[in-house]
Order: C-alpha cells, then structure tokens, then sequence
C-alpha cells in the first residue's frame, strides 16, 4: 500500500457505478461538500468560480442532483456566443429545473442586465418576465474584480454571488491527487473493461509532482490512456509515456488579464449591436484606435510627439486618429 494505489477489484464496479464524483479530503474541499449541502437544501442562485478543469461541472451536477429540482431538466448554457434570444428562450422556459450560464462573463452587458433585472424581479415579487428556474453560474476566474471595474454586471454580481464557491486548482491541494487516481481507475476499469489495480510508486511520485495545468480534466485524461496502454494490471512510468509534458510547479498558468476581459466585453456587446451589414470590424477599429489615442494624450498631458512615440507610429498617424473636438 506504500508504494501503490491499490485499487480494491471487489469495490470497483459498484464504486464506479455508484457515481461518487466529488472527491478529496483537504480542507478546502471539505468546506465545498459543506456548501453544496446547503446549496442543494434551497434554491437560491449560486456562482461556483474556478479555472477550466477543477470540476465546477461536477459541482452543479451534484447540487441539482441532490435538490428538490431533481426531477426536473437541468440545462447547461455556454455563454460564450449565446444570443440573445436563445438565452431567453433557455431561461424562461425551463420550468422549475436548473439552468447553468457556463462563462457567464462571457454574456453581452445588455444580457447581463436581462438576468439581473429577472432575478431581481423574481426575489422581490417585482414586474418583468418571471424567472422559475434555479439558476447557477460557473466562470473560469473571479469575478469580483471585473463587477469593481464595471466590466461585469454589478447587479448580476450581487444577485449570482451571494453563495460564492472557489474550487482550488488541482496544484493547490496535491494530497487529493491519490484519491483522484483511485477514482478514475475505477471509472476506467469498467469502462474499458480493464482490471488495473493501481499505480506503481514512480507513477505516483510524478503524478504528486506535475503542475496540472488543466488540473482534474488532465489528471482523467492521462489515467484513462495509461489505463488503455498498460502493459500490466499496475500503470507504470512506460504507461504514461510523455503524457506529463509541463514542468514541474511552473507556478500559476498565464490568466487572461483583466484588460483582456474588459476588451472582450466591449466587443461583444458592441458586435451583438451591429446593424448594417460588414460594418462592425470597422467600427470596432475606430472605436479602438480613437480610445487609445486619446488615453494616450491624456498620460502626456496633450504632448502629440512623446504619445507618437510611446504608440510607435508617427505624428501623422496620430493626428489622423485623434478624436474629433467638439
């Protein structure tokens, strides 16, 4: 048992079967069971953050699942490229199931105004369309920063935030990774009709010591095609091969920054309002170009020469993009 994860082939089937998707017993994850428990009690909205990969599907799962919705559909929406009628369509017509705004960052401003103004209405008793749904929202990062900055709705921020979940990335609590293993191999055995009974101690070395950039979604992956190569009933360092591809604690993967999001947001909202045909590629390099010029000369205080420089273009090309005075 020291040197292996043993998988115990009387449990297997059942544990796999049985469907026992969140694992771990550090104490981050234990505070989550807590929360999903309470979550599942009630319908209030939620929003579970975390980056891509660290199970915040499982999470929602788990939470309706064990609601009193369970009966009812539960329907995930990627927002991300969402229009506006669908996800009105998606919102207001799913009964009392639960619908899921997979990237809710990724909704247009005005959207995010629709959502907030319904559950507004929806916990006040208010006019407007009536929102019977129980709603979850999951992003890949915190939105706290982007609600300060206004490039999140604040009044969805506080209707959807109010029950807040931070899953930790897989990096950030290493000794949950063995219990992970476990699981998949179980999952794996029955799937694949394999009868691995766990991992060899160098395996296990090199699965406590990897980054995880794609935290539990990787870790699944590279157990299922150990699982699907394994010479043996025990994966060993041949099996994983070069699966393990990162460094070891490169420290935190690059995040998209909060100038990106901002500009992303900006962006949707001012594609979703296009009117005429092939105008929006335009407009937006306008729009964009004009801002920077005049952001630019506001930092040099009108100095038209130090702001060419700083944006590396000449005065020429300056003056053509400064904003017209009124």
């Amino acid at each position: 048992m020291a040197d292996i994860l043993v998988v115990d082939d009387d449990r297997s089937r059942a544990l796999a079967e049985s469907r026992v998707d969140l694992v771990g017993e550090t104490p981050a994850m234990l505070d989550i069971y807590k929360m999903v428990g309470r979550l599942a009690a009630n319908s209030v909205p939620a929003l579970i953050m975390g980056e891509r990969g660290t199970g915040k599907r499982l999470l929602v799962e788990t939470i309706h699942k064990n609601s009193t919705r369970r009966q009812q559909p539960l329907v995930s929406i990627d927002c991300a490229g969402v229009s506006h009628a669908e996800i009105g369509t998606q919102l207001f017509g799913q009964g009392r199931g639960t619908v899921v705004l997979s990237r809710i960052d990724r909704l247009a401003m005005s959207q995010q105004s629709r959502i907030a103004q319904a559950l507004t209405a929806h916990r006040t008793r208010g006019s407007g369309p009536r929102l019977t749904a129980r709603i979850l929202a999951t992003s890949d990062h915190d939105l706290a920063d982007d609600a300060i900055a206004e490039t999140f709705h604040r009044e969805l921020y506080d209707e959807i935030a109010v029950i807040t979940i931070r899953v930790p990335p897989l990096r950030d609590r290493r000794d949950d990774i063995p219990l992970h293993v476990r699981q998949f191999v179980r999952e794996f055995n029955v799937e694949l009709m394999q009868t691995i009974r766990g991992v060899d101690d160098r395996v296990a070395r090199m699965l406590a010591e990897h980054s995880w950039p794609g935290n539990l979604c990787e870790l699944k992956r590279v157990i299922k095609r150990a699982c699907i190569v394994a010479r043996g009933d025990i994966i060993t360092a041949q099996d994983i091969g070069d699966s393990l591809t990162e460094p070891v604690f490169p420290g935190r993967p690059p995040q998209e920054t909060a100038l990106a999001r901002a500009a992303r947001a900006a962006l949707h909202d001012r594609l979703a309002q296009a009117n005429r045909p092939g105008s929006a590629y335009h407009d937006i390099v306008d729009i964009v170009e004009t801002t920077l010029v005049a952001e630019t000369l506001t930092l040099t205080n009108g100095n038209q020469a130090k702001a060419a420089e700083m944006l590396g273009v000449d005065r020429a090309t300056l003056r053509k993009k400064m904003p017209a005075e009124n």
